[in-house]
């Protein structure tokens, strides 16, 4: 059963197999991935989350912490970035 990853986020989508691994969709570009662990589905939310032809405030300072060289990728940091792009989903024009 398909479901809401994050409820800020109502366009992406995850089915989650018994196997562990869940599959996640974007429902705005009708793009899938197969996440095998809850960080690849974090990524895959926060790369998504921000308004189509946008980027979000979590993009941003996603960036800007990549250049400083802080930019290691985690769960918790995509979650973040996930959370700041539904709430600011428009900063910058792509």
């Amino acid at each position: 059963m398909w479901r809401q990853y994050d409820p800020r986020v109502p366009w992406i989508l995850v089915f989650h197999h018994q196997n562990g691994t869940a599959t996640v969709r974007d429902t705005r570009t009708g793009e899938e991935a197969l996440a095998r662990s809850d960080h690849e589905l974090a990524r895959f939310a926060a790369d998504h989350s921000s308004a189509s032809g946008s980027y979000g405030l979590g993009d941003v300072i996603h960036g800007i912490a990549k250049r400083l060289g802080l930019g290691k990728s985690c769960t918790p940091c995509a979650e973040r970035q996930a959370r700041l792009n539904a709430r600011v989903p428009r900063v910058f024009r792509r």
